[in-house]
C-alpha cells in the first residue's frame, strides 16, 4: 500500500475498585482494540475499528439479576376446557 494504511492493535488491562458499593466487588478488566485506516485515494479514507473487554467481578452475586437465581420450577396449572351440563 506504499505507506497508505496503518494497523494497531493494542492490549488493554487494568482494575475497578468497587464503586458506589457495588454487589458484586471489585473487576479485574483486559482486552484488545484493534483498528485499520487506509487511505484509498486523495479523496476517500476508510477507518475500521473493532474492540473486545472482559470484565471479571470478583464477588459473585446472584440477586443482582433474577434469571440466575436458581429456582425449583413449579408444575403448570391444568386448564380444563369441559364443561358439564346442568
Amino acid at each position: 500500500m506504499d505507506g497508505r494504511a496503518a494497523f494497531t492493535l493494542t492490549a488493554n488491562a487494568g482494575r475497578e475498585w468497587a464503586t458506589d458499593d457495588r454487589p458484586d466487588g471489585d473487576a479485574d478488566i483486559y482486552g484488545v482494540t484493534a483498528d485499520l485506516g487506509i487511505d484509498v485515494n486523495q479523496n476517500l479514507s476508510l477507518f475500521f475499528f473493532g474492540m473486545w473487554e472482559h470484565n471479571g467481578y470478583h464477588d459473585e452475586h446472584l440477586s443482582v439479576n433474577d434469571d440466575l437465581i436458581p429456582s425449583a420450577r413449579t408444575p403448570a396449572a391444568t386448564i380444563s376446557t369441559s364443561s358439564r351440563p346442568g
